[in-house]
């Protein structure tokens, strides 16, 4: 009987000891009370060791100081008091982590033969006239934008998700003649003008998968597809033009026939592969300044459309004779297209490189500006095609720079 009282007498006492010697801190509600207890074994789960520890860092450790990470720059010891998610980048930092960045590029390409094509520019049958009159202008940069994401998983996983986008809208190289309307008609009753177009784009989306670790390189490996497209469009523009004869003339209006030639070749270059590379922080100047860059290669697939035609439009007109009782005004257009389309398959390679200065302003926002060389090899371009050369492997150098804003939860 003795022993049973002691043991309940024990059990009823002990939780409220246990209670009363645990440190307990207020609260931001008045009143209120928030015990803490002793640290959970180890897990792999929280990097900076257990849960308690992982908390004490998160907040700063005993409140002197901000352990002088870059998650603890700009906001201050235990963070944003507006930052309260799951999130390295916030008063907690147990969640998953999360980097994305969205910028700017400017990319160049090398420059055609854009007199070559001029001169081998036959709609019509006859050549661009590169005189005085003609204004050409050659591909030198295209401006586009450039987008990624990276996720990082729970730490006993060890890898990451990238996710990257590059692309350029549009480049373009032209030549015209004559840039203005001459002031009398080229032939009687015509005014006409040539053209030649040459533009071409570039979309590149690319998956990777990057070995988290605490070395100073980092490889990566993914899948990657990169879309190169280029059009060439020679013009043959005519505008009919009536001499201006007056009323009830006894000579009539000429008969005007007037044809507008277009002749368009296109080629489609859709890569799709894999690549791998390595990525590293170089060294670091500052607490806030260091240097990056990356290198990779990859081999494709290129699957190859091409596409070829000609468009005629062709218009007849005439007025009417006033000296005649009945009409003799006409006026007929007729359109016609005739080409012809192939795909075909080759092996394309790619090697790309970049360098980079990264600025971190606080534990969440960085800026970065570096320049990227991206080359292409096992292409097909459009002034090849364009010139009736037979398809064969090609390839394209483009370089560039870029600037982007950072943004880590």
């Amino acid at each position: 009987m003795i022993v049973r009282n002691l043991v309940r007498l024990l059990s009823s006492a002990l939780p409220a000891a246990v209670l009363l010697a645990l440190p307990h801190t207020v609260q931001a509600q008045p009143g209120a009370v928030a015990y803490a207890s002793e640290s959970p074994a180890k897990s792999s789960a929280y990097p900076k060791g257990d849960f308690a520890a992982h908390l004490t860092a998160a907040t700063g450790g005993d409140g002197s100081s901000c352990g002088g990470g870059a998650c603890d720059w700009g906001w201050g010891c235990g963070g944003s008091p507006f930052r309260t998610g799951p999130g390295p980048c916030d008063d907690w930092r147990v969640g998953p982590r999360w980097r994305g960045s969205v910028g700017a590029i400017v990319l160049f390409r090398e420059s055609i033969d854009l007199v070559g094509l001029a001169a081998e520019s036959m709609a019509g049958g006859a050549a661009i006239p590169l005189g005085a009159d003609t204004v050409t202008e050659n591909f030198d940069h295209g401006i586009g934008g450039r987008l990624r994401l990276i996720n990082d998983f729970s730490e006993q996983r060890g890898y990451s998700v990238e996710v990257n986008y590059v692309g350029i809208p549009e480049w373009n190289a032209s030549a015209y003649s004559p840039e203005r309307p001459p002031a009398g008609p080229v032939i009687p009753g015509v005014t006409q003008q040539r053209s030649l177009e040459y533009t071409s784009y570039m979309h590149s989306v690319e998956v990777n998968m990057l070995r988290q670790s605490d070395s100073v390189v980092e490889a990566y490996g993914g899948a990657r597809y990169i879309r190169l497209a280029e059009d060439v469009d020679d013009f043959l523009n005519r505008a009919e033009s009536f001499p201006a004869l007056p009323p009830n003339a006894p000579v009539p209006d000429p008969v005007l026939d007037v044809r507008d030639l277009l002749r368009h070749v296109g080629v489609a270059n859709n890569l799709i592969g894999i690549q791998g590379g390595l990525r590293s922080d170089l060294f670091q100047v500052t607490p806030r300044l260091r240097f990056e860059g990356f290198l990779n290669g990859g081999a494709y697939c290129n699957l190859i459309y091409r596409d070829s035609r000609i468009d005629e439009t062709r218009r007849v007109v005439a007025l009417d004779d006033p000296s005649t009782p009945d009409s003799e005004a006409i006026e007929v257009t007729q359109s016609s297209q005739v080409g012809y389309e192939s795909d075909r398959a080759r092996i394309a390679y790619t090697a790309e490189a970049s360098f980079a200065a990264a600025l971190q302003w606080n534990r969440c926002l960085s800026t970065k500006l570096g320049y990227q060389v991206l080359y292409l090899d096992g292409l097909e371009l459009g002034a090849s095609a364009f010139r009736g050369i037979p398809p064969s492997s090609e390839d394209l150098l483009l370089h560039g720079f870029f600037a982007s804003l950072e943004y880590r939860r």
